[in-house]
């Protein structure tokens, strides 16, 4: 196997949905340490008709600053990082402060000197931003925009997920030339790759649209296209395990995903049960099933392993009031909106959630009252919900 300083020697550019969740009395079960799943199905509390807001402990609303200078387009990204928001909208990534406030424009998309051709992930860590990017790793002081340091990366790092833990920054890629999956150890002070290493199974193909999760116990995970296959990655020990999201009897495997889906135009045509939207908070885990009986949506706590699953057609969504739960960003469509707390964050566009909570009798009351000081033009809200516990 080529080793990562042959790499840079050879002068290359060197949906979720969020889930429901509180089982609260509902009694929950632990499912067992030996698991290979992280859901276990005969585990899974499944819940009847329910309310979103009865799920919730908390929950705010946030407008972004709208300004001349600073209009929000799509948003492919949110990340929560210590008292700031970072978020991928358009061509730009850019910082909030927590009450919705513009700080500033970190990178932006171009050809230019100080710009980059992509932005594959990022990362915060102190006053630190890391951008990852075609070719290199960027580090920037996200407090004052000054540029630290630029590191190469390997040559076939186009793309990649980027995570920031106590062993190093943790980098997935697709290796082409190995017919496998590249993982890197970045020690940023020193500058440098420190270790490469690579899942067991070749067939294992990392996914462009998921993101790099945080497991717990050190532990990160990441999902194999829509399959219910995960690897689970642990940087201290730099070692690749296997394990399954829901062992359910009709989950699509990797293999399978992979062979199917090169002839087929969507996934919805695979005749199994497909998972989307893994997505994580300090706390929790959230994804999505889609099979043949429709859409299931499922919560994991990681503290108490246990998981609770709501079918969509028993949950009435009574805080955004969205008719067509597969639509509805209060919940989460995005699968990169990650919280370093207990918060699930999503967004949501001002004039239509407006229109939706209008002479509704609204739980928390106190949330909407922002509604009245945003126009309809403004940029998108920031929601943050805290579901219950999810006990044993």
């Amino acid at each position: 196997m080529k080793t990562i300083k042959k790499y840079l020697s050879r002068g290359g550019k060197c949906f979720l949905f969020a889930a429901i969740a509180a089982c609260g009395l509902m009694g929950c079960s632990k499912h067992s340490s030996e698991s290979k799943s992280i859901a276990e199905e005969s585990e899974i509390k499944t819940l009847g008709a329910t309310n979103l807001s009865d799920l919730v402990s908390d929950f705010k609303i946030v407008p972004l600053e709208t300004s001349d200078s600073i209009i929000i387009g799509r948003i492919s990204s949110i990340k929560k990082r210590g008292d700031a928001l970072f978020l991928v909208s358009d061509n730009r990534l850019l910082k909030f402060s927590l009450s919705g406030n513009f700080v500033g424009e970190l990178i932006h998309k171009g050809p230019g000197p100080d710009e980059v051709m992509d932005i594959a992930d990022y990362e915060a860590r102190g006053n630190d931003a890391y951008i990852l990017a075609p070719g290199k790793l960027i580090v920037k002081n996200h407090i004052t925009g000054e540029k630290i340091k630029e590191m190469p990366m390997p040559d076939y790092v186009s793309w990649g997920r980027l995570r920031d833990t106590d062993s190093g920054l943790l980098v997935i890629a697709q290796h082409p030339e190995e017919g496998q999956n590249s993982i890197l150890l970045i020690d940023v002070d020193a500058g440098e790759v420190k270790s490469e290493f690579f899942p067991a199974s070749k067939n294992w193909g990392l996914s462009n649209g998921m993101e790099l999760v945080e497991l717990g116990d050190g532990k990160y995970i990441h999902q194999y296209g829509q399959s219910a296959d995960l690897a689970v990655i642990t940087p201290t020990t730099q070692s690749v395990d296997s394990i399954q999201l829901v062992n359910s009897s009709d989950a699509i495997g990797a293999d399978e995903y992979s062979e199917r889906s090169k002839q087929l135009h969507s996934s919805n045509d695979l005749g199994l049960t497909t998972y989307h939207g893994l997505t994580a908070t300090g706390s929790n885990l959230f994804w999505m099933g889609i099979g043949a009986d429709g859409m299931t949506l499922y919560l994991y706590d990681k503290n108490t392993k246990s998981t609770i699953a709501v079918p969509g057609n028993e949950l009435k969504d009574d805080l955004s009031w969205a008719d067509n739960i597969m639509e509805n960003m209060m919940i989460g469509v995005l699968a990169f909106n990650e919280s370093d707390d207990n918060a699930f964050i999503s967004h949501l566009d001002p004039a239509m959630l407006k229109d939706a909570v209008e002479g509704k009798s609204l739980k928390f009351e106190e949330a909407y009252e922002v509604l009245d000081k945003v126009g309809e033009d403004a940029n998108p809200l920031i929601v943050f919900l805290e579901f219950k516990p999810i006990k044993n």
